[in-house]
């Protein structure tokens, strides 16, 4: 299993950890890859059965991206 980092402390990230569909163990964040813009895979890691899960979010980058600038209406 690849050694981990942690986060800075100036980053507040509160990510939800699944449960391992094997052993229902909480997994642990292993990696954030992005995809595409506004898209981010996040592979997470059991460290009970050492089962992977792959999970593609959208990050904040998408949200800004449909919020239109002040002024003007939709």
């Amino acid at each position: 299993m690849p050694e981990s980092h942690p986060l800075p402390d100036y980053i507040n990230v509160q990510i939800q950890r699944p449960a391992c569909p094997r052993c229902h163990t909480h997994m642990m964040l292993a990696r954030i890859m992005p995809v595409r813009i506004g898209f981010d895979l996040r592979i997470f890691e059991c460290p009970n059965c050492d089962h992977a899960q792959e999970v593609m979010v959208a990050t904040e980058a998408l949200e800004q991206w449909f919020i239109p600038p002040a002024g003007m209406g939709v």
